[in-house]
């Protein structure tokens, strides 16, 4: 009994210490011993105690001039083994898989290249009659949900910079029609308007944001228009929840 309750205890403490960690972000590098004390709710003594040994075991860092803590090296170097694993294709591809599965549909990634959208990964319906997507096919960003949704969630000095070139290459009331789309885009979350009624194609396509914040890839779900339910059978849904998880594993932490 006295046993669990020691390891209860190890592991109560094991959460406060990471709860600190959780205190810093880009917009708040550096904390005080008072500000570190008033957002977990402790007392002074109990701050200190937490902070010596962070501070043996290099997991902070104290800025002598000011005070004030940061996040330390030990971190640093821990985060840096797990970038090397937070690639694109390698986190993208058993949400891909699971969305594959669960809808038997076709199921792709694209990503940016300029003013063109690349198929990076592309996992074909099983059934007799899909949508297929050549890995490495490359189309116009301005073309497809898929671009339209890298299109809209660049940032904002860099999607003018692509609007302006698209502008050259394209009629006034295309241009007209795709800002239309980005506007629609950019507040639901998701693209699935139809670029061409002749295609008789559905896709529905989402962003994937990397820990930086900016858009990394589209997520998207291709099927033709007659297997599409009227009612989306939670196809939006699932899209954007996938292309939420790559994004957290990317180590994307927004919403």
């Amino acid at each position: 009994m006295c046993k669990d309750s020691n390891t209860r205890n190890s592991i109560k403490s094991i959460e406060k210490a990471l709860d600190i960690f959780l205190l810093f972000s880009s917009e708040v590098p550096e904390l005080s011993h008072t500000e570190i004390t008033k957002k977990m709710g402790w007392s002074a003594t109990t701050t200190s105690r937490y902070l010596t040994a962070l501070l043996k075991k290099e997991f902070l860092v104290k800025n002598e001039e000011n005070g004030k803590y940061h996040l330390g090296y030990l971190l640093y170097r821990i985060g840096s083994i797990a970038k090397q694993q937070m690639n694109l294709p390698a986190v993208s591809l058993p949400v891909m898989e699971r969305l594959h599965d669960k809808t038997n549909e076709t199921v792709h990634l694209f990503v940016r290249d300029g003013l063109s959208r690349i198929c990076l990964k592309c996992l074909e319906s099983r059934q007799a009659i899909r949508m297929s997507v050549s890995q490495g096919a490359e189309e116009p960003i301005w073309i497809g949900n898929t671009g339209c949704v890298l299109l809209t969630f660049e940032n904002e000095e860099e999607q003018e910079l692509l609007l302006k070139a698209i502008k050259e290459k394209i009629s006034e009331k295309e241009m007209i029609y795709l800002k239309q789309r980005m506007q629609k885009v950019s507040a639901s979350g998701y693209s699935k308007d139809p670029d061409d009624e002749e295609d008789h194609c559905v896709c529905i396509a989402a962003p994937i944001f990397g820990a930086d914040g900016s858009i990394q890839a589209s997520l998207g779900l291709s099927l033709p228009d007659f297997r599409y339910p009227g009612d989306d059978c939670g196809y939006i849904e699932l899209v954007m929840e996938g292309a939420a998880e790559i994004s957290k594993g990317l180590g994307y932490s927004g919403k």
